[in-house]
């Protein structure tokens, strides 16, 4: 292949730019690395920062609403906003404190079948029947958490792992119940139980007039004003310029406490946090 002059000099200039380029990352991670000597020369100076997240919500255990039903299996997502502070002690480890809102929340659904009296208004006389309805449940709760944490860097810099200790104090919770008809039709059912063959339809709930009704919509009964867990982390250390870190963290928030006792079984709070941090260097 013939090559002009005219190419030759472009593609040098091509090449002395991408050079310069990874000079100026190289120096720019570098400073970061080689910058403050805290506890040890080349160390990482102090850190603060801000993270933000997504978090995903699973329920464990279960526990029963005031009708005596049982909600488990929920799943959902909420947010997490914190302020980080980070302190080296050597090239590797590094303790550090996040403090910030956790909010959590999730939800549980249960298709019902369930023998009941119905009214006809005609008459205002009463039978029993079967419905099937589904029961919901949105269930949420806000935290404020503090995490002491103990970080391990690998390499000086890039992947890291860190495990915390969470600590949180609830700020707000509320459940909402809710339960709304699957079908407008009711099978009949004689004294003993028996199905006796005729179905009506247009049925609704008594309360309403309508096909969906709130059964519970306030804060959560006897919650605890505490919540421990343990958080594990991974994330990752990306220089953005000679001052600033940008992390992104995977961290599974591993329940030790009960959300509430009574009514309950084991009934906890685990979640998968999907997150950024950006650390600003204090040198």
């Amino acid at each position: 292949m013939i090559v002009s002059k005219k190419e030759r000099n472009g593609m040098r200039n091509v090449i002395i730019g991408v050079v310069a380029i990874m000079g100026m990352c190289s120096t720019s991670f570098a400073q970061i690395l080689s910058r403050g000597d805290l506890f040890g020369p080349g160390a990482l100076p102090p850190t603060v920062g801000v993270e933000l997240g997504l978090g995903l919500h699973r329920e464990q255990g279960n526990f029963q609403a005031i009708c005596e039903c049982t909600f488990e299996d929920g799943k959902g997502s909420g947010l997490l906003a914190a302020l980080t502070f980070n302190l080296p002690l050597d090239y590797e480890w590094s303790i550090g404190l996040k403090a910030g809102i956790d909010f959590k929340s999730f939800a549980t659904t249960a298709d019902v079948v369930d023998v009941t009296s119905i009214r006809y208004e005609q008459n205002d006389s009463v039978a029993q029947g079967r419905i099937r309805y589904q029961r919901n449940g949105d269930i949420a709760a806000t935290y404020f958490t503090v995490a002491p944490a103990v970080k391990y860097q690998f390499f000086r810099g890039g992947p890291f792992v860190q495990a915390a200790a969470g600590i949180s104090f609830l700020m707000s919770s509320k459940f909402t119940h809710t339960r709304e008809l699957t079908s407008t039709s009711a099978e009949l059912l004689d004294p003993s139980g028996n199905p006796t063959g005729q179905v009506i339809t247009d049925v609704t709930f008594q309360k309403t007039g309508t096909r969906e009704e709130t059964l519970e919509d306030g804060e959560i009964a006897n919650i605890k004003g505490l919540r421990l867990g343990i958080l594990l982390t991974g994330g990752y250390d990306i220089p953005v310029s000679d001052k600033a870190i940008l992390s992104p963290m995977l961290t599974y928030d591993f329940p030790l406490s009960t959300v509430r006792d009574d009514m309950a079984q084991d009934w906890k709070i685990s979640t998968l946090l999907l997150s950024v941090g950006l650390k600003y260097l204090l040198d």
